[in-house]
């Protein structure tokens, strides 16, 4: 659930044989229709954060009780699916933090650090699952105190 990568196509593909149906949350979409797959455009405001946040949100919220698992890479999306998506589990897969990147890269209001390391938070405390795809990650997730089970 977030931009369009050969990744997120390839999972929503490879589920459609066996669920039965697929619906993929991103952001904008500008590709071919998808056979089992309904997309939903969660479109952009001034903030990408924000954004992402209120439109998994709401999006959750319209697609409650027909949602069997979802699956996300951003933390902002994966906080408003948690919020909106009632009982759905919710698997994370952590590519790194935004928390870190905000004090790594610098330069960003200090709303914004503020609002990326709420997300991180609630995305890593309410997801039903964590992935993480390196080790460092997974180590920065467990000294943040994610229980190693949760991952």
């Amino acid at each position: 659930m977030d931009a369009i990568s050969t990744h997120t196509l390839e999972l929503a593909r490879n589920l459609v044989p066996l669920v039965q149906k697929v619906h993929l949350v991103v952001r904008r979409w500008s590709g071919e229709p998808l056979k089992g797959v309904s997309v939903h455009e969660l479109g952009t405001l001034p903030i990408r954060s924000v954004s992402d946040f209120i439109g998994a949100f709401l999006t959750m919220r319209r697609l409650s009780g027909h949602v069997d698992v979802v699956y996300t890479r951003s933390p902002f999306m994966t906080a408003g699916a948690v919020l909106g998506c009632g009982s759905a589990p919710v698997v994370y897969e952590v590519n790194g933090l935004v928390s870190d990147e905000q004090q790594l890269y610098g330069g960003v209001h200090r709303l914004v650090g503020w609002a990326a390391a709420v997300a991180d938070r609630i995305a890593l405390k309410r997801a039903s699952h964590v992935v993480a795809i390196t080790q460092g990650i997974r180590d920065r997730l467990i000294e943040m105190g994610v229980s190693f089970e949760h991952i």
